[in-house]
């Protein structure tokens, strides 16, 4: 029986655009010599990940591109071929065409992308025979893929796609939105004004156990009472010091479960450095290969999370720190060696 593609095909975006991203970092990991066979290894499992899928709903120019760099990164595994800059740069290059392709399908449900040439040369690589740089496909029918949650913009550069980009590679994940994260801290924000009614009766409770209590004491030094009455107010006694401590409990268990949930919703509300921090390596590569400089980039602590929207705000003023200190703060290579 056919599968329903229309059922699948926001979910295949997501997930192909986070294979992508995840293959981006990993390449210049690589590169760098940061744990080179684990991340290899994570490599080809995204690839092969992004190929099942695009196998399955049957668009077959993604899953032949995604085939092919599959096969450019196994010969680096086999240690057949180097992976030099211009290996780097047609490896970027099919990334973007993938990319590009997950953009159509979102705007025309077809990866219309041509591919051929890239095959081409990808599969010369992979070989270790000689190959060139396609020119870059210019994006033309589909806009930018808007993605709500964890976005990360690719760096502009001419005859390169743009496309907005996710970072959250773990598969056991549920995505939500702003809006109902917000709307899960609105109800939260209910309970706790509950809670805080609850703490007030609570109070009451305590303060009619006081004086069941006290009353209670008097009584009993009354030898002309009624023993029935008597009976009746220690009766009451034990009733109000049960639901007043029964009251104090409920309480304080409220008053801890609301503070948990209201602390893990604001954490829902947080993502890793890692969204941003993830996409400078490429940009750095682009901009020190524009300029003939010679740099890298070493991010540490992105693992750590704050808010989206202190993200959002910090991407754009860390980018422009980062240009101008490879603009104005890293020397030409001669001019370096010479100083």
């Amino acid at each position: 029986m056919a599968i329903n593609r229309d059922k699948y095909i926001d979910r295949f975006i997501e997930e192909g655009l986070e294979n992508v991203t995840l293959a981006e970092g990993l390449i210049f990991d690589i590169k760098d010599g940061i744990s080179v066979d684990d991340d290899t290894l994570t490599l080809l499992r995204a690839l092969h990940t992004l190929k099942g899928s695009s196998r399955m709903l049957d668009f077959k120019r993604i899953e032949e591109l995604t085939h092919s760099l599959e096969s450019v990164v196994i010969a680096y595994q086999e240690q057949r071929i180097d992976l030099t800059d211009k290996a780097i740069k047609l490896i970027l290059a099919m990334l973007d065409m993938i990319k590009l392709g997950l953009n159509l399908i979102q705007s025309t449900k077809d990866d219309a992308i041509d591919i051929d040439e890239y095959i081409k040369n990808a599969n010369a690589l992979a070989v270790n025979e000689d190959y060139i740089l396609p020119q870059q496909q210019e994006q033309k029918t589909a806009p930018a893929v808007d993605q709500q949650e964890e976005a990360a913009v690719q760096p502009e550069k001419p005859g390169v796609p743009v496309v907005k980009q996710h970072k959250d590679v773990k598969s056991d994940s549920i995505r939500l939105s702003k809006e109902k994260i917000d709307g899960i801290i609105k109800g939260i924000a209910s309970l706790q004004f509950l809670e805080i009614t609850a703490k007030a009766i609570s109070l009451d409770s305590a303060e009619l156990n006081s004086l069941a209590k006290k009353y209670s004491a008097k009584l009993k030094t009354e030898k002309k009472l009624d023993p029935s009455l008597a009976a009746d107010f220690r009766k009451i006694e034990r009733l109000s010091n049960q639901i007043n401590s029964a009251l104090k409990n409920y309480s304080v268990d409220a008053s801890n479960h609301i503070r948990m949930a209201y602390d893990t919703v604001i954490s829902l509300r947080t993502i890793p450095l890692s969204t941003i921090f993830d996409s400078y390596p490429r940009y750095v590569y682009q901009l020190a290969d524009e300029l003939g400089k010679k740099v890298q980039i070493i991010t540490e602590g992105k693992e750590n999370t704050i808010d989206k929207n202190i993200t959002e705000s910090l991407s754009d003023v860390l980018m422009h720190i980062i240009r101008n200190a490879i603009d104005h703060g890293i020397e030409m290579p001669e001019q370096r060696i010479a100083l």
